[in-house]
């Protein structure tokens, strides 16, 4: 599972929302859903907006590309991607960290990959997998 892009130049369909969001996957990836929202960073604090709308699911080059429109005007956030695997087991990309996180909070696991991007791997810290 990779993101592509999150870039303010939108094909014709996608015009007037700020952000379009790529998504991409090998075909033979076992992916089950995909979902993405926006987080903005402001005062320390992360929120999350939701992602308009999906506009294209394609084949190209052997991967399987989701595309997704979002609007939050006159701000930049960052995509942040939920997806599903077919043995349903959730993982979140966030900027370009990837983490399998059980639960279904999307504040939480923008924290949790945003505190991991920004201070790295804390080898002092014991290993929370059992």
């Amino acid at each position: 599972m990779e993101l592509v892009s999150a870039m303010p130049h939108l094909p014709e369909r996608a015009r007037g929302s700020e952000q379009l969001i790529t998504v991409s996957a090998p075909e033979g990836y076992p992916i089950r859903q995909v979902e993405a929202q926006l987080v903005l960073s402001a005062g320390g604090t992360l929120g999350v907006y939701p992602v308009d709308s999906t506009f294209a699911v394609l084949a190209e080059n052997g991967r399987r590309v989701i595309r997704m429109a979002a609007q939050l005007p006159g701000r930049h956030a960052a995509p942040i991607v939920r997806f599903t695997d077919r043995h349903g087991n959730r993982y979140y990309t966030y900027r370009q960290l990837t983490e399998r996180i059980p639960h279904d909070d999307w504040v939480l696991a923008a924290r949790d990959l945003d505190r991991q991007y920004r201070t790295g791997p804390n080898p002092d810290e014991p290993d929370p997998s059992p």
